[in-house]
């Protein structure tokens, strides 16, 4: 007969924030190999370069082990560090459009056409619109908007927890939301 082989269950929320109060670096580890993936793609939404996601990851755990004893719902774990992680990111953001380039390499190609600038510049407005746009949102819509579309491929599953929706809801929601941005003058207008 074999040997029966059992595997720990995974910590619930509560109990993970309960261990991190604890200074249990255990919890920590499982804390990241469950959220990692949430926290960085909240990063990712905000921020373009993977070593800027990189940091504000690492700020978020960080954030995560100095504040666990201040988290008031820790039930909703998830939903905090994707907070965190957007705030963090956005600070970043922030700073990094403060810093004035000074490296050569880092201007503009000379040889690049007016046309290619142009696309480049009415992308940005798009972008700074569709932004402005969600932001105007009512906070449950944004948010299941910027988990369903903000560069990380989360698994519907995991959207329905971080939102706290049916899973069969998401799609519908989805649908009309994208109708409701599409219809959106200011979007519109750009089109």
């Amino acid at each position: 007969m074999a040997p029966m082989v059992t595997t720990a269950s995974p910590l619930s929320s509560s109990e993970a924030v309960a261990r991190l109060r604890r200074g249990d670096a255990d919890a920590l580890g499982e804390v990241t190999r469950r959220f990692g993936t949430l926290v960085t793609a909240a990063a990712r939404r905000v921020l373009g370069t993977a070593p800027e996601v990189d940091d504000v990851v690492q700020e978020t755990w960080m954030a995560l082990l100095a504040n666990a004893g201040t988290i008031r719902e820790p039930q909703f774990l998830g939903s905090w560090l994707w907070t965190t992680a957007t705030n963090l990111a956005r600070r970043s953001a922030r700073m990094s459009a403060r810093t004035v380039v000074t490296d050569p390499a880092a201007l503009p190609d000379p040889s690049t056409s007016q046309a290619d600038v142009s696309d480049q510049v009415e992308l940005g407005d798009l972008c700074t619109i569709v932004h402005r746009v969600v932001g105007g949102l009512p906070a449950p819509d944004r948010q299941l908007v910027e988990l369903l579309f903000g560069g990380a491929e989360l698994p519907y599953a995991d959207v329905a927890v971080l939102v706290n929706r049916p899973v069969g809801s998401l799609g519908p929601t989805r649908r009309r939301l994208l109708t409701r941005l599409a219809r959106d003058p200011a979007i519109g207008a750009m089109a």
